[in-house]
């Protein structure tokens, strides 16, 4: 009876330090939206585990002080917790970047699952003394809910590639919030806003309006656009500018293979006149724009469009950028 006890709290031990060190040595991919957001929330569920193991090795190495059934539980909750914060403090002072938000869903995975477990395993036994039916089920559902909210940024992110890829060979029309998620400004202000009255006939009911300030570059990027061009010929989009003169404006595109060199990804400068401009680039220029190979225009990962040290505050409306 000793050994089979020795045993389990070896296996357990084992397995709670198989998790810790999976959760804090293991670099999974994360060079998409969405495998960054699934390994976010990987904590989840690996802490939950966590904390079911802690309960049965706390259980087991406790069990002769005859405690209240639900000390361990807190208990596993506490340790629980404690390996999250030192879990952490460990990768502060690393090489990889503490999270405050981790440490949540880290005990958001303990806390849920310890929840859960408990409202069904206090159907019988000891664990059922002074549990009502309602009072389980009200764990039942928090831990669920608290579960699900921990999640929910990873369903958000399939949902704006589902969205994403649904609207193709749209690129972007600033019309969802899920097509937005996929856009980021840098050294601008960037919103939403009606189109200005008269201009861009074909857009919808909404533009990407940006206010560029004075800086070495400043713009707003498409990041992993819908990535298969192939079947298309040119990319295409319309600027609305607000500025009494023209200005100029840059526009790169580049795929997965692009190693940051200027001269491996498609670069143009464009001249961007007062009022409507519509603007045409042709697949095939694109295509052949990288100096020492083709561009893989089934990898497409990043449009930008900037304006490179500007001296004075740029205001231009975008829309409609599709391919044809």
């Amino acid at each position: 009876m000793r050994r089979n006890k020795y045993s389990s709290i070896v296996l357990l031990t084992i397995g709670a330090l198989g998790i810790f060190l999976f959760i804090d040595r293991c670099e999974l991919p994360d060079n998409t939206f969405l495998l960054q957001a699934l390994n976010n929330a990987g904590h989840t569920p690996l802490f939950g585990m966590l904390s079911l193991l802690l309960l049965a090795l706390l259980r087991i190495t406790l069990g002769a002080r005859r405690m209240k059934t639900t000390t361990y539980y807190w208990l596993a909750l506490m340790v629980s917790g404690l390996i999250a914060v030192f879990s952490e403090l460990i990768q502060y002072v690393g090489p990889r970047d503490a999270d405050l938000v981790d440490l949540f869903r880290d005990l958001a995975g303990a806390g849920s699952f310890l929840a859960v477990y408990w409202s069904y395993s206090s159907l019988s036994g000891s664990e059922g003394r002074g549990a009502t039916s309602r009072g389980r089920r009200w764990w039942r559902v928090a831990g669920i809910l608290v579960f699900l909210g921990a999640m929910a940024p990873l369903a958000l992110w399939g949902g704006a590639y589902i969205y994403r890829d649904a609207k193709f060979p749209m690129v972007a029309d600033f019309e969802s919030s899920w097509s937005n998620k996929f856009l980021s400004s840098f050294g601008a202000d960037l919103d939403y806003v009606p189109h200005p009255a008269g201009a861009m006939d074909d857009a919808k009911n909404r533009v990407a309006r940006l206010h560029i300030h004075p800086s070495d570059y400043a713009g707003l990027a498409v990041v992993e656009p819908y990535p298969d061009w192939t079947d298309h010929t040119s990319l295409n989009f319309e600027i609305y500018s607000l500025q009494p003169d023209s200005f100029n404006l840059e526009i790169r595109i580049n795929d997965a293979a692009h190693n940051q060199d200027y001269y491996d990804r498609y670069n143009q400068t464009l001249t961007v006149a007062p009022g409507s401009n519509r603007f045409e680039i042709l697949l095939d220029d694109v295509r052949r724009a990288p100096r020492s190979r083709e561009m893989e225009m089934t990898e497409v990962v990043e449009i930008s469009m900037f304006a490179w040290r500007p001296t004075e505050t740029l205001t231009f409306c975008i829309d409609n950028i599709h391919l044809r």
